[in-house]
């Protein structure tokens, strides 16, 4: 986890954003949101997915998301 931390430190006193790709357990999760990771990818969000696919998934968020309102 130190190592995780200090390559995330050290982007930010760059002035960069990390990603960190290929997080598959809620445990890898949880340790890099502790790290103070910018953005986080990987199979414990979501498989691939054609375009088409993410546009249908990010319509029915938005639409179950709003239907509170």
């Amino acid at each position: 986890m130190n190592f995780i931390s200090s390559i995330v430190y050290a982007c930010h006193r760059f002035g960069k954003m990390v990603c960190m790709e290929g997080v598959e357990t809620a445990e890898e999760n949880t340790l890099i949101r502790e790290s103070g990771c910018d953005l986080i990818q990987g199979y414990y969000y979501h498989k691939p997915m054609e375009l088409d696919d993410v546009y249908r998934l990010l319509a029915s968020e938005s639409g179950a998301g709003s239907a509170g309102l």
